[in-house]
């Protein structure tokens, strides 16, 4: 059941802080030899990266523009397999038993987060990721099963005390993957300014447009191939009924249209839990409650028809 819709619902978006550090101020005269760089006027310094040259070292990028930081692993200094053969390599992948414990992982990446003083302020408790373990679970070969050589541990963004999901239905947070092998943070994603403008938007009353927006989440056409249009035979096709787990209200994050941009929101939603079946490897399914954006949602995922008929409008 569907219940508690509101006629108005609060939608924020993330304000973007330029950045005010010109060239000139970083940098009092930047010639490389081959071009004065320090010679381009009002120009304003927007990307920063820098590397670690030492073992298990870090790539850290930061975009001034939008107050976001992101951290990879310089590879050069981190162990790598030097595998000739298809055998070396099966050898090298993980295996489910080589995961740490849940507790374990969330230990590692707290450790970090305290070292580099990461701001938690507006996050909620740290969760694993497990959804591979489903697909690892799904498959019939196990020998050719992936399993992720670094875990995610996930610090989930709150807004009006929920969580955030993206809308696939995981968690948005600050995401930091945890090194199966090696103990190690390897890489961090999701550090930003969170600073929101709050405007209110017409909510999401009609339980039936719900429904029908559920009846068309991953209906993709189907489009036969080349020789199957000629005459030959249509590989079969099988309909699958997925159930769905009552839902939760929460916060999503979509990107909403306009004329002159694609702006990220972050809206009330409906989360829906996807009982597994196979075949089926999503776990949640986000309904946006602001109209606007339910509308935009239903109509970008219209079928384009190949027919040559009516686009929809």
């Amino acid at each position: 059941s569907i219940k508690d819709l509101q006629d108005k619902v609060a939608v924020y978006k993330r304000s973007l802080r330029s950045s005010n550090i010109s060239l000139s101020a970083f940098l009092d005269k930047m010639n490389l030899g081959n071009i004065d760089l320090g010679g381009f006027d009002n120009a304003k310094l927007d990307n920063l990266s820098f590397t670690q040259n030492v073992p298990f070292g870090y790539q850290i990028y930061v975009n001034l523009r939008d107050g976001s930081v992101s951290i990879n692993s310089n590879w050069e200094q981190w162990p790598q397999a030097n595998c000739q053969t298809e055998a070396c390599w099966q050898q090298q992948q993980v295996k489910p038993n080589e995961v740490p414990a849940d507790d374990v992982l969330i230990g590692i990446a707290q450790d970090f987060v305290n070292k580099y003083d990461i701001d938690l302020t507006n996050y909620g408790k740290p969760v694993v990721d497990n959804a591979w373990r489903a697909t690892y679970e799904a498959t019939t070969d196990k020998t050719y099963a992936y399993v992720p050589e670094s875990q995610r541990v996930v610090y989930p963004l709150m807004i009006d005390g929920k969580e955030v999901h993206d809308q696939g239905g995981g968690l948005l947070g600050i995401s930091i993957g945890v090194h199966v092998r090696h103990k190690k943070v390897s890489d961090v994603w999701g550090i930003m300014d969170r600073t929101y403008e709050k405007s209110n938007y017409d909510g999401v009353t009609d339980e039936k447009s719900i429904k029908d927006y559920l009846t068309t989440v991953d209906h993709y056409p189907f489009y036969p191939m080349a020789e199957n249009v000629r005459g030959g035979d249509t590989p079969e096709t099988k309909k699958i009924t997925v159930e769905l787990g009552e839902p939760v209200l929460s916060y999503a994050s979509f990107y909403m249209q306009t004329d002159k941009a694609s702006n990220e929101v972050f809206v009330p939603a409906l989360i829906f839990s996807v009982k597994q079946t196979e075949g089926v490897y999503r776990q949640n399914i986000v309904v946006p409650l602001a109209k606007e954006l339910l509308d935009q949602q239903i109509k970008q995922g219209q079928p384009i028809p190949i027919d040559g008929g009516p686009r929809p409008m």
